[in-house]
């Protein structure tokens, strides 16, 4: 039963992916509270040389993600949206460290909203519930949208890029970074430019995803052994992306990709 519940999170059904994804991080929100446990993406491998604070050294790999998907531009001083801010570290990470002047994080799901509010306190951090593809902002309000990890969970991605460039301000950007398969890409690039973007960085960042997955793949086991119900183990280390299970496999085997994409207005 599981199993097929996780075919349907990836499946190409919109309402399904919509409706199933919603309920799926409602589901960790509610029964993973522990505020250590603040990201869920894959992360990312490589020599950028962030210099961190102690307490954040333990999440070096899922805060080199953010830092790739922003370090081309500079979010000092702005006011920037992440869509699809999940459990907050990451938006933790961008308010604390690159100092924008104020950063929204918004997420569908009201349990991961309500644990952000409840552990973050960052002066120029706030989240609040919000739909990807009916973004509750007005238009140009925004200098810098950035999206991780999150897109390949919505039910139209040409209905989220739209609302991305309705709220981003005129040479605003637009920052991407997500898994799919080789044909989902061309239909991401497809969609960014009709939308009206000008795509001027893009890069497929398979391997060092990988590498990172490789490296924390057995923190992630033991967390889940910890912290997850033996009935729902196996599908949660396919979620997180654990050595040997079929998400992992699909990234050695090229199934699976991860591109990371830099558009403006």
């Amino acid at each position: 039963m599981l199993t097929q519940i996780y075919r349907i999170l990836v499946s190409n059904s919109s309402l399904a992916k919509r409706i199933i994804w919603k309920n799926w991080y409602q589901l960790i929100s509610r029964n993973n509270r522990e505020p250590e446990l603040i990201f869920m993406n894959y992360g990312f491998s490589n020599g950028l040389n962030i210099s961190l604070q102690n307490e954040d050294e333990i999440n070096r790999l899922f805060i080199q993600l953010y830092n790739k998907v922003l370090s081309s531009i500079s979010v000092e001083g702005k006011k920037i949206l992440e869509v699809g801010s999940g459990r907050g570290g990451g938006a933790s990470f961008v308010a604390r460290y690159l100092k924008p002047k104020q950063l929204i994080g918004i997420d569908i799901s009201p349990n991961a909203i309500q644990l952000c509010n409840k552990i973050f306190n960052s002066p120029n951090l706030s989240f609040k519930v919000g739909d990807s593809e009916n973004i509750p902002f007005s238009e140009n309000e925004f200098e810098v949208v950035y999206n991780v990890e999150s897109s390949h969970c919505y039910g139209s991605r040409k209905k989220f890029t739209n609302e991305v460039f309705r709220v981003l301000k005129s040479t605003g950007y637009f920052c991407w970074a997500d898994l799919c398969t080789i044909e989902e890409w061309n239909e991401v690039v497809k969609i960014t430019n009709e939308s009206g973007f000008k795509i001027i960085h893009s890069e497929n960042i398979t391997e060092n995803v990988i590498k990172a997955l490789d490296d924390i793949s057995i923190k992630k086991e033991e967390v889940i052994n910890k912290r997850v119900p033996k009935f729902i183990r196996k599908t949660f280390k396919d979620f997180a992306g654990v050595k040997g299970t079929r998400v992992y496999n699909s990234f050695k085997s090229g199934t699976l990709q991860y591109f990371h994409v830099i558009a403006q207005k």
